[in-house]
């Protein structure tokens, strides 16, 4: 799948993909970039899945790169055996000020429950406010030699939970080499509360003692909306000017978004 931006010299570094409405899939992803669409470079290897959960979609469809004002981007999905995974359109976000910087915070537990009867250890979180950005979640434990499977679950009152999707984590010591598997991904959220609940299945509880969110600080980023199939967006200056309206030093105001039914789409896959 082959996206033109419409021109060069546009500043972008994330892509989010529009999926088909129904099935699920998990696929590998590359991202090539081109100023002529003829020579093409990698600038990135990324994942999109959707998977369905209790009648729920969970789902992950955004590419994030390197800074780049190339004006053609080449997304290549990986073939799993199971068929062509066909985009129905993408949104373009675009920074011209800096490129996405990844922010980590340290956080430690503020409950920690056991459960013995259905054999689970729940640990929450406060991440102090709602609205800031995270994508993955490092646990930090003393245990190990153990595999488990966790859920994850946000929520902004710590009342009402929303499901994060489920993922698997492990820990283990191979001759004097650590060999740990305690990152969690998730779609980006910005919820204040998080809760993990690991699943012991009788095996010891697992203690969480701490964790690391990590997600993407981004300024000055607008949306483009496809119409369509894969057209992006072509600005032009006066439009550019108006999107980038200045509030004080380096500082500008809220996204807004624009539709665009110029620039071209190439039908491959």
């Amino acid at each position: 799948m082959t996206v033109d931006i419409g021109g060069s010299g546009i500043t972008h570094n994330q892509l989010i993909l529009t999926a088909p409405a129904i099935g699920e899939f998990w696929r590998d992803v590359d991202i090539e970039a081109s100023t002529d669409n003829r020579t093409w470079s990698l600038i990135a290897k990324s994942q999109i899945y959707r998977v369905v959960k209790a009648g729920s979609p969970i789902q992950s469809l955004t590419l994030n790169y390197p800074l780049s004002t190339a004006r053609f981007l080449r997304i290549k999905i990986a073939d799993d055996g199971s068929g062509d995974l066909r985009m129905g359109g993408a949104t373009g976000h675009f920074d011209s000020s800096v490129a996405p910087t990844l922010v980590e915070s340290q956080i430690l537990p503020v409950a920690q429950v056991e459960d013995t009867v259905i054999k689970t250890s729940t640990t929450d979180f406060d991440r102090g406010r709602s609205g800031t950005v995270f994508h993955q979640v490092t646990l930090e434990t003393s245990s190990i030699n153990f595999n488990r499977n966790v859920t994850l679950q946000l929520s902004n009152d710590r009342e009402r939970w929303k499901s994060a999707g489920r993922s698997e984590i492990y820990s283990y010591t191979l001759g004097n080499n650590p060999l740990k598997g305690l990152t969690i991904s998730l779609p980006e959220s910005t919820e204040r509360y998080v809760r993990v609940v690991v699943f012991n299945q009788g095996n010891p509880s697992i203690k969480v003692t701490g964790a690391v969110f990590s997600g993407f600080a981004k300024r000055l980023v607008f949306l483009a909306v496809v119409k369509g199939v894969l057209p992006l967006l072509r600005q032009t200056g006066k439009q550019f000017a108006d999107l980038r309206h200045r509030t004080g030093p380096g500082q500008y105001q809220h996204t807004r978004s624009v539709e665009s039914g110029r620039g071209a789409a190439y039908g491959q896959s």
